[in-house]
Formats: structure tokens, C-alpha cells, sequence
């Protein structure tokens, strides 16, 4: 048994010692290892990107959209996501919604560029190298512009232009998807992307329950969505 005991305690030695020499960087002969490093931020990206033309990227759309992002007041702000219909709002605040819009036209414009876009890839980058210091710049205006848009399909069917109504939900929908799949994303990029994609379900919805689309429309918004 002693002897059993004492075979363990050397293989033990042994395999603790090699451990220790290959995380301070020797090999066994004695000689320094090279350390290899990988640049983890730079692999994410190439996994977003997956060779693919830039021509099928969404993100510079999106990068130009939040660009041209006006906020606007805080009371326009809180329009942009209010629940309800809004021709049942007071007709100060459909103005105030209006207006929003109508600021937004430009950035909205290019939301609807890239939500046609059959990919979304950002290049990442962080200050120090590292995957947790990662920061994606822009996704409050981004929610915000995703939002609106979907404000605007209310607008549009309250006027009865339901095929506007119908593209600006769709539009709001794969501004949803291209933030949570097609690659690596972050989880607050993901949180973000549900978010919208529920904007945009809640909105056909809602839109559904006050009009009556034709069914071609319908056909339409059930395959692209």
C-alpha cells in the first residue's frame, strides 16, 4: 500500500509540475514558449461576416439610420411607443406623432433599405481587446427608429393606405430578426431585437383588430413575416 501510495503521490508531482511549466510558458526542455494570441473580437466578426459580399450587409443602413436619428421631445419620444390606436388619441398628440414622423422620414428610409437586406453584420470592436468589453454603440436609437416605424404603420392605416401599413410592419419585423440571427450577437443586441419583433407582432395586431386588409394583403404579411 505504501508503495502503491507513493507511485500516485510522484505521478501527482509530476502532472501538477508539467501544469505549472506550461502556464508560465516552458516547455520541458527548458526552452520558453511562444504565446499564441488570439484576437477574439476579430474572429466574431469574421463569423458575422462568413465571407459574404458587404452588398448583402444591413448594418451600414442601420448605422446611417441612427445617424439621422432626430429624437425629438420627450413627449414625442413616449408617442413613439405608446399602446392604443391613434385616431383614439388627442388630436395634439396624433400631431405630435405626425411630426416625429415626418423628422424621421430620412433615417426611417434607410430602416426600410436595410431591413430588405438579406443579412446584418456590425464590425465589433472593444477598447481593450477582450469579447466582455464589447460595446454596440446606437441601440437605443435603433429600438427608437423601429418603434416609429411601427407608430407610422398605425398612422398609414388609420389613413387607409394599408399597404404602407402593412411594409412599415414588415420593415419593423426584420429590423427585429437582423439583431438576432445571422450570426454572432450579443445578448443586449438579442434583448433588443425581441423587443422589436414583439413591436411589430403587436402592431399587426393591433391593426388587424381596427381595419379589414384584403386578403392578398394578408397572404403578403403572413409569408413575410
Amino acid at each position: 500500500m505504501r508503495n502503491k501510495n507513493g507511485t500516485y503521490r510522484r505521478a501527482c508531482v509530476i502532472a501538477t509540475a508539467a501544469i505549472w511549466l506550461n502556464a508560465v510558458g516552458w516547455t520541458a526542455e527548458g526552452k520558453p514558449q511562444t504565446a499564441k494570441y488570439v484576437d477574439y473580437v476579430s474572429e466574431l466578426n469574421k463569423l458575422g461576416m462568413a465571407g459574404r459580399s458587404e452588398n448583402l450587409n444591413a448594418a451600414p443602413f442601420y448605422q446611417k439610420a441612427i445617424e439621422l436619428y432626430v429624437k425629438g421631445s420627450e413627449e414625442q419620444t413616449k408617442l413613439v411607443s405608446k399602446k392604443g390606436w391613434p385616431a383614439d388619441f388627442p388630436a395634439g398628440e396624433q400631431q405630435l406623432l405626425k411630426e416625429w414622423v415626418q423628422s424621421n422620414s430620412q433615417a426611417l428610409s434607410q430602416l426600410e433599405l436595410g431591413s430588405k437586406k438579406p443579412y446584418c453584420w456590425f464590425q465589433l470592436s472593444s477598447a481593450d481587446g477582450a469579447v466582455y468589453a464589447i460595446l454596440i454603440g446606437g441601440l437605443s436609437e435603433y429600438r427608437g427608429l423601429s418603434y416609429g416605424i411601427a407608430g407610422r404603420a398605425k398612422l398609414s392605416a388609420v389613413d387607409g393606405n394599408m399597404d404602407k401599413a402593412i411594409a412599415d410592419i414588415v420593415t419593423c419585423y426584420r429590423c427585429g430578426m437582423h439583431r438576432q440571427v445571422g450570426g454572432p450577437k450579443i445578448l443586449v443586441e438579442q434583448l433588443v431585437g425581441i423587443a422589436v419583433r414583439a413591436k411589430a407582432v403587436q402592431t399587426a395586431f393591433d391593426i388587424l383588430d381596427r381595419t379589414r386588409p384584403n386578403k392578398d394583403l394578408l397572404t403578403a404579411l403572413q409569408k413575410q413575416m
